[in-house]
C-alpha cells in the first residue's frame, strides 16, 4: 500500500495535468451555475443560496478537521493504521455536515429551508470525497477520480441549463444537480479507494502526532466561509446578493488550488528542503504573473459585472474589482502553506491561519458596514494579501533555519 518513494518528475506532471483538468473543468462548470443561478434570481433571492452555503461550508470546514491532507501525508509514509483511522474521522464528519442541514431547514421554518438539506448532503459527500481523491491521485486511481470529478460539473451544468429551457427553479435546480452529482461520485469514489480499512481507534505508534496541525488548519481557515453570512447581520439584503454572488464565483478557485494542495502534498513529504523551498519559490512567481491581468480585469469590473451578472448586480463593481485583485494571493496562499505543513509547521500554518482569518472577518465586517459589498470586498482583499506575505516569511525564516541546522 506504500506509494512509490521516488515519483518521477513525468509521474508528478501526469498526476498535475490530470487533476488540474478535471479540477479546473469543475471549477468552470460551478462558475457557469453560479453566474446564470445569480442572473436568473436576481440579488436578493440569490443572497439565501449565499449564506446557506457560506454557513455549511464554514461547518464542513470545521468538521474536516484537517482529514485529506492528514491522511494524504500519512498515506505517502505509509502510515496505513492512520490513514484508516482518519477515514473513520471522515465518515462521522459527513454525518455532522449533513446534520447541519436538517439543523438549518428548522431554524428557517419554510417550504424553500428544505432545499438546504440535500444542498448539505452535497456538501458533506463532496468534502468526504477530498480524502478518497487525494488517496486516489497518489495510490493510481487518477482516471477514474478525475472522471467523477468531471462528472460533477457536467451533471451540474446540465441541471442548471435544464431549469431555463424547461422553466422550472433555478435554486432547486442547482441544490438537486448537486445532490445528484455528489452521490454519483461519491459511489465511485469509495469504491476506487477503498483499500485502507476504516479503524474506530487511532493508532498509539506516533503516526498521529501531526494531526492536531491539521485539524486546527481546517477549523482556522474555515473561519473564512462565514464572511457572506457575517455580511447578512451588518448589512441589507441587497449587499449580501452582491457580495455572496461575486464571492462564491472566486469560491471555486478553491477547488482549483485543492487540486494543486493534493499533489502536492504527497511528493513534499518525500522532498528534501531546498525543493520545498523551490516549490515556495514556484508559488511566488505564480502570484506575480497573475498580477498583471488580474489587475487589468479589476479595471473593467464595471463592464465584466453587466455582462456577468446582469444589469441588477450593478452595485457590485467594486466588490468584484475587489475579489480580482485577491486572486494572485488566493492562488499561491495555498500552495506555500501546503509546502509548509509537509515540511512538519502544521501546527505555524493553522496558527497564522487563524489570525489571518479572524482578521478577516473583522474587516468584513467593518467594511460592509460602512461601505456595503464594496467594503467587504475590500476587506478580504487586504487579508488575503496579508496572509500571503506572512506565509512568504514564515517560509524564508524556516528555510534559512533549516539551513543553519544542516550546516550545524
Amino acid at each position: 500500500m506504500k506509494g512509490d518513494n521516488n515519483p518521477t518528475l513525468k509521474r508528478f506532471a501526469k498526476r498535475l495535468v490530470g487533476l488540474v483538468g478535471a479540477r479546473g473543468f469543475n471549477m468552470a462548470a460551478n462558475v457557469v451555475a453560479l453566474l446564470l443561478v445569480a442572473r436568473w434570481v436576481g440579488p436578493v433571492k440569490f443572497a439565501t443560496l449565499a449564506e446557506n452555503q457560506s454557513l455549511l461550508m464554514a461547518i464542513s470546514g470545521f468538521a474536516a478537521l484537517g482529514i485529506p491532507l492528514f491522511a494524504l501525508r500519512a498515506a505517502a509514509r505509509g502510515y496505513n493504521a492512520a490513514v484508516g483511522f482518519a477515514l473513520f474521522i471522515n465518515l462521522i464528519s459527513t454525518g455532522v455536515i449533513a446534520s447541519a442541514g436538517v439543523v438549518l431547514a428548522i431554524m428557517h421554518c419554510s417550504l424553500a429551508a428544505i432545499l438546504v438539506i440535500p444542498l448539505a448532503i452535497a456538501v458533506a459527500l463532496e468534502k468526504n470525497q477530498e480524502v478518497r481523491i487525494g488517496l486516489g491521485v497518489e495510490f493510481g486511481k487518477s482516471r477514474i477520480i478525475n472522471t467523477m470529478i468531471v462528472t460533477r460539473g457536467v451533471i451540474l451544468v446540465l441541471g442548471i441549463l435544464g431549469s431555463g429551457i424547461l422553466a422550472y427553479d433555478p435554486l432547486t435546480a442547482y441544490v438537486g444537480s448537486r445532490f445528484i452529482g455528489s452521490t454519483i461520485a461519491a459511489i465511485f469514489m469509495y469504491r476506487a479507494t477503498n483499500m485502507w480499512p476504516m479503524q474506530r481507534h487511532p493508532p498509539h505508534d506516533g503516526t498521529m502526532h501531526s494531526f492536531g496541525g491539521f485539524a486546527l488548519g481546517d477549523v482556522f481557515a474555515s473561519i473564512s466561509s462565514l464572511d457572506v453570512w457575517l455580511v447578512g447581520i451588518v448589512s441589507t439584503p441587497l449587499n449580501v446578493g452582491l457580495y455572496g454572488a461575486v464571492n462564491r464565483l472566486g469560491a471555486p478557485i478553491s477547488l482549483f488550488t485543492g487540486s494543486l494542495r493534493t499533489v502536492i502534498m504527497g511528493s513534499a513529504t518525500r522532498s528534501s528542503d531546498q525543493q520545498i523551498w523551490r516549490g515556495v519559490r514556484v508559488a511566488f512567481f505564480l502570484s506575480l504573473v497573475l498580477i498583471i491581468p488580474a489587475g487589468i480585469l479589476a479595471i473593467f469590473s464595471p463592464w465584466l459585472t453587466i455582462v456577468i451578472l446582469g444589469s441588477g448586480y450593478t452595485g457590485a463593481a467594486g466588490a468584484l474589482a475587489g475579489i480580482l485583485l485577491s486572486v494572485p494571493a488566493m492562488m499561491a496562499s495555498p500552495m506555500i502553506g501546503t509546502f509548509l505543513q509537509a515540511s512538519g509547521y502544521a501546527g505555524k500554518i493553522a496558527r497564522n491561519t487563524g489570525i489571518w482569518n479572524v482578521a478577516l472577518l473583522v474587516l468584513i465586517a467593518v467594511g460592509a458596514f460602512l461601505w456595503g459589498a464594496t467594503g467587504a470586498a475590500a476587506g478580504t482583499a487586504i487579508t488575503t494579501w496579508g496572509k500571503y506575505f506572512s506565509l512568504l516569511i514564515i517560509a524564508k525564516k524556516t528555510y534559512h533555519h533549516s539551513i543553519k541546522k544542516s550546516n550545524d
